[in-house]
């Protein structure tokens, strides 16, 4: 039988579990020219949405409208490798919910938040959607945003 949407997306995750996981997998991934990388972290057993600073080697994680700053790894980086795109959707319409790409695949309040980008004064960050049609894109340089970029992945 061929693997679930859930086992699959599950592949486009990378733990990154210290300095030389994270040179590894950034060159094997061709990570290491870009500024940033869609990532999520472990948090109060929830997974949250937010991005990694290549350069810096930390990670920028949005709760409740909070930035939780990750810089001793332990953190998961989303490969582009198995299918996953970015494309842009406009904030308030509906999600694309069947391609939409999930940060947490078991969330506490079955509310499914999604990651999405945008280039944010000369930036590319990263930030949580929710799946209720409300916007609620925020990192540490992000105001709310008319239009995102969302990730989609194989169906």
């Amino acid at each position: 039988m061929p693997p679930s949407r859930s086992e699959e997306l599950a592949k486009a995750w990378i733990f990154i579990v210290d300095a030389e996981a994270f040179e590894y997998h950034t060159k094997k991934h061709k990570m290491e020219e870009l500024t940033a990388v869609a990532a999520r972290l472990l948090h109060n057993n929830r997974f949250l949405a937010g991005y990694v600073n290549i350069a810096e080697k930390i990670g920028y994680f949005v709760d409740n409208n909070r930035v939780i700053v990750a810089e001793k790894y332990h953190f998961e980086l989303l490969s582009e490798e198995i299918g996953i795109s970015s494309v842009p959707h406009t904030s308030n319409l509906p999600l694309p919910l069947e391609e939409a790409v999930p940060v947490d695949p078991d969330p506490l309040d079955k509310r499914l938040t999604y990651i999405g980008g945008n280039q944010i004064n000369n930036r590319r960050v990263y930030g949580e959607i929710r799946q209720d049609k409300v916007s609620s894109y925020n990192t540490r340089f992000t105001p709310r945003l008319d239009t995102i970029d969302i990730f989609e992945g194989p169906l």
